[in-house]
């Protein structure tokens, strides 16, 4: 736009647009703060003209006399290019002045009903009814920041300003620093995915991407979107990278996506994978390790350190609906258990691997000087070689070997064990072998459990305290051979029976390949039988007992005892839901003694594996390229012969989300053509398609359009079939939409209307109804516009 931007009062005001492009243009419109003007205003001309030799349109506006009320913003914008030209002009007495103040600031758009900021800041945008493309802005009450947007040049709200200095001046007077926001709200906004809008602007923006935790440039239309959108990186960076995003917790939200994503756990300082819901989650939420550690592994604060008090909770699985297999350390067993974690909530005693919650909990291997143990010599060298449990910092001790009378060497683990355990051959033989002659007492003897008043218990040992012997705990239970033995299952804390009946015949059991001798929790009767006593992690094992025959080879009868472990199915998502063609994944992690099988059946038919499933060994069912039939109810059923069966139901479903795209078209037509707008939809189920202009439903049987498939038809196209159309597709599941804009160039009157072709043709033509084809209308205009069918 050419033209001065200082003018003084009672001078001539002189602005020119010129537009130029593939074509000549049609015309050049002109706003006046917005408001278009035309030709009939009596204080001012416009005179326009073309040059079609090198496509170029000027427009001249003219003020002859201007007036102090003629300061204002004036746009030009070109028909059908809508390119769009401003320039602010300054009317005054005199040209020295060279800013020109507001004496107040307020909106461009006044709403007659109030001009209150109170109330006019709390509007919300609107775009207005008309086609203009005006840069505006607007207050947005949700991040308390003033937005750019695109104002059409009518309607509208009162919540519009020529710039933002003056959005801020009007609406941000009273309010906080930009720094201070609600976390909340900060969080929720920056969760936000980029959104372009309906408009075909161009504007450059910044949003906050919350898988990778930076801020990324995008392409903004200029309408509708969300807040998530930023003028500058920097504006982004400030309002959502927040400080403390790698303290924040890991949230798995409430719904049920399942995707993989990564977090910082600031407890041990490193980034750790999750599956994330897909909704209300926080800013701790990273598409990859990568992004994850760029982010925050070199965050520098950590929370609060666990103490060693975690360690004697019991686990807490939260109260989100997630699906994480964690570990917690069991005090009463001293070892670490595998539990599923919901993804949010739940307490200190938690951790990722099994590794990890033993180095935290587990018992210290330092080496710590302790006193001499307190046991008696003979019980101390009749015990077995133990190697100690759960430490792997394996060192050769010695130990007394009570069968062969001598000292012999041994690998001890660092932690655990018992007191038969010697640095040095010599301190061995010293303490059991080179000892004094000790007398033997005889026990005194007690009572046999058979002449009590309830009898013995099942170990033929103890005495039963009652007739429902509440005190013997339950049996052990052979359950079935495994190899050249048996499997013994037992409840923790009860007692296993090892039966080895060999009349006349020598016997001696052995536990892990070691002899074994009686003790406080071991019995040996006279018969052969082992009674165990008190079953827990640390006494489970194999067993064997070895029968010598005279000069017989000895016969070998061999025991694993295991604890018994109730069936159960860990918990996994109920309703899977996959694109059409996709493989679908049903978990059923079965686990206990003995260890379980899992079978799957859908409708009530069974599954096997075969071309289309496969059933891996961890339970999981895998449908691959998911069809129609296969969707439904799914059940998964867990046995091991020894408890009661367990199953859990997957119902699996198939969805995919809609799109709907108008296809590319001109955008302009002539007056009296035949329009036709074609919308490609996809998604699952299929959905159908619909119709609005301007936001009114479109129809067929009208006579004015008609619907071929998903093409909308508008034959002999008039100036009133201009304007914004719509193409919905819809099914059960959701929606879709997208717009286009369609406008109607009127035919020139100054077109000469005559037939080019002769009257015979032409009367076919008109009789044919083909008179809204461009070809033939202007080569038989003349017989068209008798006809009726062509609109001047």
């Amino acid at each position: 736009m050419e033209g001065s931007d200082k003018v003084l009062e009672g001078s001539e005001l002189r602005l020119t647009c010129k537009a130029e492009g593939p074509s000549t243009p049609t015309e050049i419109e002109w706003f006046i703060n917005g408001k278009r003007i035309g030709r009939e205003q009596d204080y001012l001309s416009i005179r326009s003209f073309s040059t079609p030799t090198d496509h170029r349109y000027t427009s001249e506006l003219t003020i002859s006399r201007s007036q102090k009320d003629n300061t204002a913003t004036y746009y030009c914008r070109s028909i059908p290019y809508s390119d769009v030209e401003r320039k602010t002009v300054v009317v005054s007495k005199t040209l020295e002045v060279t800013t020109t103040e507001r004496p107040d600031v307020r909106p461009v758009v006044l709403d007659r009903t109030s001009s209150d900021p109170e109330t006019v800041c709390k509007m919300p945008q609107q775009t207005g009814s008309c086609r203009a493309y005006f840069q505006r802005w607007f207050y947005d009450v949700e991040t308390k920041r003033c937005r750019q947007f695109v104002y059409g040049g009518c309607n509208g709200n009162s919540n519009n300003f020529e710039t933002k200095k003056d959005c801020m001046d009007y609406c941000q007077r009273d309010e906080p620093t930009p720094d201070v926001t609600v976390v909340t709200d900060v969080t929720d906004v920056c969760l936000l995915k980029e959104e372009p809008g309906n408009c075909r602007a161009n504007f450059q923006r910044y949003y906050y991407n919350a898988q990778q935790g930076q801020c990324l440039p995008f392409t903004y239309g200029g309408c509708d979107g969300n807040s998530n959108n930023f003028e500058t990186a920097q504006d982004c960076n400030d309002y959502c990278r927040t400080e403390d995003i790698c303290k924040q917790p890991q949230v798995v939200g409430p719904c049920r996506a399942g995707l993989t994503r990564y977090y910082y756990d600031s407890a041990t300082m490193a980034c750790r994978q999750f599956f994330y819901g897909g909704c209300q989650g926080n800013l701790n939420n990273f598409g990859s390790l990568e992004y994850c550690q760029q982010k925050c592994a070199s965050h520098g604060a950590v929370d609060t350190p666990r103490t060693k008090a975690v360690c004697t909770l019991n686990p807490d699985a939260g109260t989100c609906r997630g699906y994480n297999i964690s570990w917690y350390y069991d005090s009463t067993v001293e070892r670490c258990q595998r539990f599923v974690w919901t993804g949010c909530e739940g307490n200190g005693n938690r951790f990722s691997t099994e590794d990890e919650c033993i180095g935290y909990c587990g018992p210290s291997v330092d080496t710590v000087v302790t006193p001499a143990p307190t046991q008696s010599t003979g019980d101390v060298c009749t015990m077995p070689s133990d190697r100690g449990t759960r430490c792997r910092e394996y060192e050769i001790f010695w130990y007394h070997d009570s069968s062969q009378g001598g000292c012999t060497r041994f690998y001890y683990g660092g932690c655990g064990g018992n007191d038969n355990r010697f640095t040095s051959q010599a301190e061995c033989e010293q303490r059991c072998v080179n000892r004094p002659a000790e007398t033997t007492t005889r026990a005194p003897r007690t009572r046999a459990c058979a002449y009590g008043r309830y009898g013995c218990c099942p170990d033929a040992i103890t005495p039963a305290i009652d007739a429902f012997r509440t005190n013997c705990g339950e049996d052990s239970v052979v359950v079935r051979p495994s190899g050249d033995g048996n499997v013994v299952l037992a409840n923790r804390g009860s007692t296993a029976i090892l039966e080895c009946y060999a009349p006349g015949s020598a016997s001696s059991w052995y536990r892990d390949g070691y002899y074994l001798t009686s003790d406080s929790r071991f019995h040996i009767h006279n018969n052969g039988t082992l009674v165990i006593r008190d079953i827990s992690d640390d006494i489970i094992g194999n067993y064997a007992c070895r029968i010598a025959d005279g000069n017989n080879i000895p016969r070998i009868q061999r025991y694993e005892v295991k604890l018994k472990v109730p069936l159960s199915i860990l918990q996994a998502p109920p309703t899977i839901s996959v694109g059409p063609g996709d493989n679908a994944y049903l978990h059923c992690q079965a686990f206990g003694t003995p260890k379980p099988t899992v079978a799957w059946t859908h409708e009530s038919s069974p599954v096997y594996s075969g071309a289309r499933n496969v059933v891996f060994n961890n339970g999981t069912l895998m449908v691959t390229s998911v069809i129609e039939r296969d969707t439904g109810n799914y059940k998964c059923t867990a046995e091991n012969g020894v408890d009661s069966p367990v199953f859990r139901e997957v119902q699996l479903l198939i969805a995919r989300d809609i799109v709907a795209k108008i296809q590319s078209h001109s955008g302009t037509i002539m007056e009296g053509e035949t329009a036709r707008l074609s919308c490609d939809v996809s998604g699952y189920p299929t959905p159908s398609v619909t119709w609005q202009k301007e936001g009114v439903p479109v129809t067929s049987g009208s006579g004015k359009v008609y619907i071929q498939g998903n093409t909308l038809v508008v034959p002999r196209v008039g100036i009133d079939d201009s304007g914004l159309y719509a193409c919905i597709a819809d099914n059960a599941v959701g929606s879709a939409r997208d717009l286009t804009y369609l406008q109607v160039k009127p035919m020139s009157h100054r077109e000469k209307c005559v037939n080019t072709m002769s009257k015979m043709k032409c009367r076919l033509i008109v009789s044919a109804n083909l008179c809204g084809h461009r070809m033939f209308s202007r080569r038989c205009c003349e017989s068209c516009r008798q006809a009726g069918l062509l609109i001047k």
